[in-house]
Parts: structure tokens; C-alpha cells; sequence
């Protein structure tokens, strides 16, 4: 398995965790962001990044699918420091690992 699967798998994982805490709140502490955002925009975005965890498998819309979901946490982070939330690890960390896997660096190629 080389680095950059080892990433994919941190990502899914990751996606998957904070993707399902939208709809049964297991992270502690919650997510600040979610008393100021309508409940149909929070159940949202755990749709899409259930999905984006699953999706992120498929070869031909990888690189597609990373490229609007880091741009998409960008946003995110965005919308947490204009609203004066700044537990955005959990985002830093999402957009952090798609731009890795969007810009592919020689070592992710790496066994």
C-alpha cells in the first residue's frame, strides 16, 4: 500500500465520522457551527460528505471530486471564522488532506 491510499483511507474514514455525526452526534465536543446553520444545511452536508467518502474510490472523478471539496472546506473554514466558531480542526483537516491528494506530491507515491 503506498502513501497516497494510506491518505485516501484517512480521508474516507474521516469524511465518514464527521459525515455521520451530522445525523447521530457522537463527536464531542459538537461542532459549533451547528446552532447557527439550518438543520436542512447540516443534514446536508453529512449527505454530501458520505457520499464524497464513498465516491473518492472511483479513479475517474477523484481528482474532479477532491478539487470541489477542498474548495468547498475552504468555504467551510470560512463560514466558521465569520461566524466567530473556530473549532475548525475537523475542516483543516478534510481540506488539508484533499489538497495532499489533489496537488500529489512525489512522495505520496511512495511504498
Amino acid at each position: 500500500m503506498n502513501v497516497e491510499n494510506i491518505l485516501f483511507v484517512l480521508l474516507s474514514l474521516l469524511l465518514i465520522g464527521v459525515g455521520f455525526d451530522k445525523f447521530h452526534p457522537f463527536l464531542e465536543p459538537p461542532c459549533s457551527l451547528e446552532a447557527k446553520m439550518p438543520v436542512l444545511a447540516w443534514k446536508s452536508i453529512g449527505i454530501m460528505q458520505l457520499i464524497i467518502a464513498i465516491l473518492v474510490w472511483q479513479k475517474k472523478i477523484r481528482q474532479y471530486l477532491l478539487g470541489f471539496f477542498l474548495v468547498f472546506m475552504l468555504f467551510i473554514i470560512g463560514v466558521h471564522l465569520l461566524t466567530n466558531t473556530y473549532d475548525i480542526g475537523g475542516a483543516l483537516c478534510m481540506a488539508g488532506l484533499s489538497g495532499l491528494l489533489v496537488w500529489k506530491p512525489k512522495f505520496i507515491k511512495v511504498k
